[in-house]
């Protein structure tokens, strides 16, 4: 509309749909200043917003129209994305408000691997031979 097109942007999925959720929000933000500037009978300013808030909704509107052509993301973009956010959860910092539950989960962690390896254990004495019984 207004100067230089830029090369194709080509997103994931998930990227695309955070995108859209950002503009979508901006797009609010972009609405309310709209308004602000008419309520300040600031012509230019509201015409500006204006455009403004067309080129983010035009965007949004085409991110929006992609990603419904795609569809749901498929099983292998799911799984990726768990194994993403799973590995990225193991690193989350503590803080003092998320210390306890932190230290709670790893207790729990702890005693579930705890039980594993006592139920392995007894699994392997159960299945040893015995010196007596060869005969």
């Amino acid at each position: 509309m207004h100067g230089r097109y830029l090369t194709p942007l080509y997103l994931r999925e998930f990227d695309a749909a955070v995108l859209a959720e950002a503009l979508e929000c901006h797009l609010e933000r972009s609405k309310k200043a709209v308004s602000a500037a008419r309520d300040r009978a600031d012509r230019r300013g509201w015409a500006l917003a204006q455009e403004r808030w067309i080129a983010l909704h035009s965007i949004w509107t085409k991110v929006e129209a992609e990603l419904r052509l795609l569809g749901p993301m498929l099983p292998e973009g799911s799984e990726s994305l768990e194994g993403a956010i799973r590995v990225r959860g193991l690193r989350m910092p503590r803080s003092a408000a998320n210390a306890d539950i932190l230290r709670a989960e790893a207790a729990v962690r702890r005693e579930a691997e705890e039980a594993r390896k006592a139920a392995l254990q007894e699994k392997r004495e159960r299945h040893k031979p015995t010196k007596g019984s060869e005969e």
